[in-house]
Formats: C-alpha cells, structure tokens, sequence
C-alpha cells in the first residue's frame, strides 16, 4: 500500500529512480510529446523509452557523479558472442539472474568508461557547491494537472538549477539544447521548485561527452532565455489542459502553419 504521508506535495522528496517512474503524475518526458502537438502526445503515451548504450551511458554517469547507490541497479556483464551456444547460454543465464534480482544489464566496457568521467573544475566546482542537494523528487500541481519532476542537482544557497546530460560531442550541444527543448525542461524544473517556495536565480546544464575524448562542461543559461521558457511552457501547458479536458488533442497539421526563424545556434 503506498505510504501517503510520504508522498507530500510541494517537498524535496529523496526516492528511488523505480518509486519516480511508477508514480502515475507527468513529467517533463511524457509532457514534450505533446510540444510536437497533441496527438503526437497521445501516440507516445503508452510508449515505452527504448533501452539505448547511449541512454545507459548518461544514466550510469547521471548515478556514479549524483547517487552512487542507483549504481547498485546494473549488472555489467563481459562481451558475448551471442550467435554462439555458449554464448546464447551464458547470456540467458545473466538475464534470468537480473531479472530474479531486479538489475539491468549492462556491457562491463560501458559501465567502466561511464564510471572513469572525470569532471573538469569548472564542473568538478559545480558538482562540490556546499549545500546542494541530488536526485530530488517534486510532486506539484499546475492548475489541474498533477506533475512530478526529478531534478539533478539544486542549491537553495544560491538558487542554482542544475541539470546533467550526456552527449556526442560539446561543440554541437547548443544545437542539441534547442533540439530537445532542454531549456523547457529548465523552466519545468523551476515551476517545481518554486510551487515548494524555493528560488531559482541561475540555470545550468553540465554536459558530459559518452565518447572520447569524454569533454565536460557547463552550459549557463541566461534571464532572457530563460524568460522565454518559462512563459512558453506555461502556454504550452495551458493548451495542454484544455485539449484534455475541452477539445480534444489536434494534430500538428491542424493547428497553424509553420515558420521558420534562424536559430539562435546559427550565431
């Protein structure tokens, strides 16, 4: 039975990574589907995240630098040929004992390179903030909508939003930024945080290379940027209401036609 006294709104709430993912709110992730548009959303409701080396990488990375004990979760396991029978046997074998003992799999070579990150100082500085606070849970209320966010890493101090992503290479990750609407998911972070009265003054994405030579930084996010997704996602989120509860979610084509401005990466 779930522990409602636990599950407090508008807190800092410290659970596991399976007690986040079971919890029937949305979150950012299921909520960017329906940025493309509404049927977009719905398609992709009860789509399941595919399990990528790269998606294992950044998690693996997210657990070693933020929560160590969410490293307990994989199982790394050495390279098998598995058009071999021995090789076919040795991986059932794995499989069945991750799965009586709850573990993802996951390639030794991968679960090494992502534990060997070594953050540079200017995110080594970050990583260090005296009085930050990891992997914190936030479930909150938008109007009528229940949401829940995790957050990476947030510093009441100082007002310090701070999000960890994976990437191919540093040079492109602005680019990367406005493909995957990072900067929303910032300001969704930041709706969270102060629905719980906490201040939010500065954003900041550090970013870690998955191959070599495996670069690290710190992107910061400026009041004017920011300004601009926090009143986008606030619409976004508005529209998102009422297709759910009046008119139905519309397809992209439906809606408007499209135009294209210069994006900020190009200068």
């Amino acid at each position: 039975m779930e522990d409602a006294i636990f599950w407090y709104k508008n807190q800092l709430l410290k659970v596991s990574d399976a007690e986040y993912f079971a919890r029937p709110e949305l979150n950012f992730s299921k909520f960017k589907n329906y940025i493309v548009s509404g049927k977009n959303y719905e398609a992709k409701l009860e789509e399941e995240e595919k399990i990528t080396d790269s998606l294992l990488f950044g998690s693996i990375c997210h657990a070693n630098l933020l929560d160590k004990e969410e490293l307990g979760k994989y199982m790394p396991i050495p390279a098998l040929d598995k058009r071999t029978k021995a090789g076919k046997e040795k991986y059932e074998e794995y499989t069945k004992k991750a799965e009586a003992e709850g573990l993802t799999i996951v390639d030794e070579e991968l679960y090494k390179k992502a534990l060997m990150i070594t953050p540079v100082p200017v995110v080594e500085s970050l990583l260090s903030l005296q009085g930050n606070v990891t992997e914190i849970t936030i479930l909150w209320d938008y109007k009528s909508l229940n949401l829940k966010s995790k957050i990476d890493i947030y510093n009441e101090d100082q007002g310090v939003l701070i999000d960890v992503k994976t990437t191919r290479d540093l040079p492109s990750f602005e680019k990367t930024i406005n493909q995957n609407r990072y900067y929303l998911q910032l300001a969704f972070y930041e709706m969270a945080l102060r629905a719980c009265g906490k201040p939010v003054y500065s954003w900041k994405i550090i970013a870690i290379e998955n191959q070599e030579p495996y670069d690290n930084t710190v992107f910061n996010f400026s009041n004017e940027y920011m300004e601009f997704a926090r009143n986008y996602i606030q619409t976004k989120l508005d529209l998102f209401i009422f297709e759910k509860e009046v008119s139905g979610f519309k397809g992209l084509s439906e809606e408007h036609e499209i135009n294209i401005n210069t994006p900020n990466f190009l200068y």
